[in-house]
């Protein structure tokens, strides 16, 4: 029975390890961040379809089959914790295969070096079990998003494969519409590299233009034409109020579904902007080591493209990330929005090294080649992402709470007295 249980362990080591590491992590933002659900998401856990088929409503729509009498925000607590574990087990087999298979091409310690600075970044799974993040219906998107990524690694063969991979994106719309912003570009760049590898036949091609067409039209449902069948805000709060001791705040309701355009689109941007602007720079020195690291990847792997369709394809696939940008300009979240683009960097560059893409590969091996001089500099860089993973310093950069008060207040108050 031991020797079972200890071939079981050995031959799940990585993967084992993994976890421990996401969970051990999440359980230290727990500590240091609290142990509840994000405020603002909690009403959405009470929605559902009663009311109309709007956004965000499917999750609250099983968690109404689940609870039907009363919804318990404990209830929603073990939900959501069972929820961000098993997405850490899936992470961790994902990148356990990652690092059997640099074992078996001799390139372990560039696979070992890549996994562990996941791990320390900011994009890492854990950083879900912030109070900040616990609960934000993201975690259910990359679950669907995780298994997108599966298909199409798998290879879009079949018509089949790419209805499972609509539906996928079509529920993942639902569940929150800033999926196309946020996620989307994930499986729009493995798409891209699924067209490279097919010889961008035509069949494929009109497959994932179908593909990216449903997905338009299912965010431009939920985004502008579903509508919620009650009257206002106030009667959309104390009826869900009235079977949940979850926080049913009026402000996430009213913004959601009873907002007008001109405020979604310049009613908090306009008031946020001047620490936004601040907290932009102040990120992108925060996490310069890590984007640092992707541009160089990047820029390496381009040089070493042989051809123009390589170089054309790693291109395009970078060209997806500009599906983030409405997401940062027209909301304040850069907190969430940061840990989706890191994910997005990580997941094509994984991706492109088991599909064995030489020029990625050569990338890489130079990039590995250039950290691994000093072992002591590279622990240091990973102790100090690992400082900024998930918890208040990037959440809190991303509400404009710490460098508003800090830099501009006191810079008025500096001017105020000269």
């Amino acid at each position: 029975m031991m020797k079972r249980v200890g071939k079981a362990v050995a031959s799940r080591k990585y993967e084992l390890a993994i976890f421990a590491m996401l969970i051990l992590n999440g359980y230290l933002l727990k500590i240091k961040t609290g142990m509840g659900l994000a405020v603002w998401v909690q009403p959405f856990y009470a929605l559902s379809y009663k009311y109309g088929f709007v956004s965000k409503a499917l999750i609250g729509q099983i968690t109404n089959i689940i609870f039907p009498r009363y919804i318990p925000m404990n209830g929603i607590l073990v939900i959501v914790n069972l929820f961000t574990v098993l997405l850490c087990v899936a992470i961790a087999m994902f990148m356990g295969n990652l690092l059997k298979m640099a074992e078996k091409r001799n390139k372990k310690k560039e696979m070992y070096i890549l996994v562990l600075l996941y791990l320390v970044s900011p994009g890492n799974v854990s950083t879900y079990f912030a109070s900040g993040f616990s609960g934000r219906l993201e975690i259910f998107i990359a679950a669907l998003v995780l298994l997108g990524v599966y298909l199409i690694n798998k290879g879009l063969k079949t018509s089949a494969s790419w209805f499972a991979l609509a539906v996928i994106c079509i529920v993942s719309n639902a569940i929150h519409h800033v999926f196309i912003f946020i996620a989307f570009p994930i499986i729009l760049a493995l798409v891209i590299y699924n067209l490279y590898e097919s010889g961008f036949e035509s069949k494929t091609m009109k497959y994932a233009l179908l593909l990216c067409s449903v997905t338009c039209i299912s965010f431009l449902y939920f985004q502008f034409f579903a509508s919620i069948g009650i009257e206002n805000v106030d009667v959309l709060v104390e009826t869900l109020s009235e079977r949940t001791d979850l926080i049913v705040g009026k402000t996430p309701l009213y913004i959601e579904y009873f907002a007008s355009a001109a405020e979604l689109t310049f009613g908090t941007m306009s008031r946020h902007m001047p620490e936004l602007l601040i907290i932009f720079l102040i990120n992108i020195i925060l996490l310069s080591p890590l984007l640092g690291s992707f541009v160089f990847i990047w820029r390496k792997a381009m040089s070493y493209c042989s051809n123009k369709n390589e170089k054309t394809m790693l291109i395009l696939m970078q060209l997806s990330g500009l599906l983030f940008v409405p997401a940062f300009v027209l909301t304040i979240d850069w907190g969430r929005w940061s840990v989706w683009y890191i994910s997005f960097q990580f997941v094509i560059i994984f991706t492109l090294w088991a599909k064995q893409f030489s020029p990625i590969l050569l990338a890489i091996q130079n990039f590995i080649d250039r950290v691994s001089k000093d072992y002591v500099v590279l622990g240091l860089v990973f102790l100090y992402l690992f400082n900024l993973n998930g918890v208040s310093e990037l959440y809190l950069l991303n509400q404009g709470l710490v460098f508003y008060l800090v830099i501009v207040k006191m810079g008025k108050a500096i001017l105020a007295y000269l």
